[in-house]
């Protein structure tokens, strides 16, 4: 909740530091390299099963929100172009006690079942720069095309790893005021995602599966952030 209010006052002291002509931050010489780090709150977007015990669905639903994380790089073209890479992390870990519950192998049990999810994106594509309240300021554009990859380590009697993969996107919008000529730092709204069509099963008691999804039954892995970050430009 600490990190929720320091986000949006952070976002505040942005837009109103965007507004002040105080600082004059002017280049020397054009930039043609790019690093963007952001952080946030991630909120996946699929919704719980109907029919699922409330228990359950409450667990479920706090494991669809987290904390993500994301890289870019690039080369700038222009002043307005740049294309490069990307790398986003989403997790999010929880825990359940006193649930009955079937393994995978069919076996049943009853006790305190746990999830750590990682979702994993890397994407090529690019980003548009455009100036903002000031001129030094940059809303910025970006969209990558890639790679999704999920991952959750969950716990039951035994110990399971799943694992599943397909294409995926990331797209953003973002506002980054400029402190230096090299640095801006700002608020970010961030749409990730793809589909889980089919994922591995592997236990610690040497289980392994392989499961299709249909078409109704499809895990969806998109999600908004929600994010401060960092641009440095060289």
């Amino acid at each position: 909740m600490k990190f929720k209010l320091l986000f949006v006052a952070l976002f505040y002291s942005c837009f109103c530091f965007s507004q002040s002509d105080s600082i004059s931050v002017k280049s020397s010489r054009e930039k043609k390299f790019s690093l963007t780090v952001d952080y946030g709150f991630g909120f996946r977007t699929a919704k719980v099963p109907n029919g699922t015990d409330p228990q359950v669905k409450n667990y479920i639903k706090d494991l669809k929100s987290g904390n993500s994380l994301n890289f870019k790089v690039g080369y700038l073209k222009d002043s307005n172009t740049m294309l490069g890479l990307m790398y986003s992390r989403y997790n999010s870990k929880g825990s359940l006690n006193n649930i009955a519950y079937v393994e995978p192998n069919g076996i049943e049990g009853q006790g305190t079942i746990s999830d750590d999810i990682t979702i994993s994106f890397y994407g090529i594509g690019g980003a548009f720069h455009f100036s903002g309240f000031r001129e030094q300021d940059a809303v910025v554009f970006d969209m990558y095309l890639g790679y999704i990859n999920y991952k959750n380590d969950t716990n039951l009697t035994n110990n399971y790893t799943i694992k599943g993969g397909n294409l995926g996107l990331s797209t953003s919008l973002g506002y980054y005021i400029a402190l230096s000529p090299s640095i801006k730092i700002g608020p970010s709204i961030a749409f990730n995602g793809g589909v889980l069509k089919k994922f591995n099963i592997e236990g610690d008691n040497g289980y392994s599966g392989t499961y299709k999804l249909d078409k109704d039954e499809v895990e969806s892995l998109y999600r908004f952030d929600l994010m401060i970050g960092t641009m440095i430009q060289l």
